[in-house]
């Protein structure tokens, strides 16, 4: 048995096919419209129809399923949004709402065709935000970082060297963090 998608392009093939006989069948100033007997018509509709009946169920679950799955990306799109936009945000979390974001790019076919190339935008414009966020956390911690060099630094001047040696332990500590 064909796959359902086979069925319906084979379907579209034969009308098109069909079409092109019938014209060819019709002579220049014919008044009839069709060339083929009615009867003969009605039986290759009818064929059509029950062979496209048959792949009608995969096609309309296939269909549920892609609806299905915009839906949960429109969701994911608008929390990474959300993600993106906020500032207490961890590095973490934007991180793996890029991965995400670049799986669902890749996964596109799982969505209805239409809806396609709006989602690929929309994908890529979050992953824009989502790569602007995480450049603003990475300039962030690359600044303290700065911060606490330029406080070890000043240790080396330091008059208290008990002092001066717990204050550089806490700052490879706040370093780790």
């Amino acid at each position: 048995q064909l796959h359902p998608d086979a069925v319906t392009a084979r379907l579209k093939e034969l009308r098109g096919r069909w079409k092109e006989l019938d014209e060819q069948e019709l002579l220049p100033g014919e008044k009839r419209r069709f060339a083929a007997p009615q009867g003969q018509w009605r039986r290759f509709q009818r064929a059509c129809k029950d062979a496209f009946e048959s792949a009608k169920p995969y096609l309309e679950k296939r269909s549920e399923v892609r609806n299905e799955s915009l839906q949960e990306l429109r969701d994911f799109i608008s929390d990474a949004e959300a993600i993106a936009e906020r500032e207490e945000s961890s590095i973490d979390q934007l991180v793996r709402y890029q991965r995400a974001a670049r799986q669902a790019i890749r996964n596109l076919d799982s969505l209805p065709p239409p809806s396609r190339s709006q989602s690929a935008s929309s994908l890529r414009k979050l992953m824009d935000a989502l790569s602007a966020a995480l450049d603003r956390r990475f300039e962030a911690v690359e600044a303290h970082k700065r911060k606490l060099v330029a406080e070890a630094r000043k240790l080396a001047h330091a008059t208290d060297r008990g002092e001066a040696i717990d204050r550089a332990k806490s700052l490879q500590a706040e370093w780790k963090k």
